[in-house]
C-alpha cells in the first residue's frame, strides 16, 4: 500500500465535499484535511505531485486563513479546486491495489 495515507486523507477530503452545506463550506473542511494531513507530496504518485504542491501552496497564504480564503473564491474558483481534489483522490485509487 504504497500511497495508502496520501488514499487516507484525500479519501477523507473527497467525503467532506458531500453534503448539504454550500461548496465554499463542503470546500474549507475538505482543505482542512490538507492541512492536518501533512501529506508530503514524496507520499503520492509523481503524475500529481505538482498539482497537489499547488493546491496545498494555496493555503499557505501568509495572513489568510482558510475560512478566509475559501470565502473570497468565486463559485467557479471553489468548483476548481473541488474538482481538483477529487481528481487527486482518483490518481490514487489507480495506484492502490485492491482488498
Amino acid at each position: 500500500m504504497q500511497y495508502s495515507y496520501a488514499w487516507e486523507k484525500l479519501h477523507a477530503a473527497v467525503f467532506s465535499l458531500i453534503g448539504p452545506e454550500s461548496l465554499h463550506k463542503r470546500l474549507e473542511a475538505a482543505y482542512m484535511h490538507f492541512v492536518i494531513s501533512r501529506i508530503e507530496p514524496s507520499q503520492l504518485p509523481e503524475d500529481i505531485r505538482a498539482d497537489f504542491s499547488s493546491l496545498k501552496n494555496k493555503l499557505r497564504q501568509k495572513g489568510i486563513g482558510i475560512k478566509a480564503m475559501v470565502n473570497g473564491m468565486s463559485e467557479s474558483e471553489a468548483y476548481d479546486n473541488a474538482k481538483a481534489i477529487l481528481s487527486m483522490y482518483d490518481s490514487v485509487c489507480r495506484y492502490q491495489k485492491p482488498y
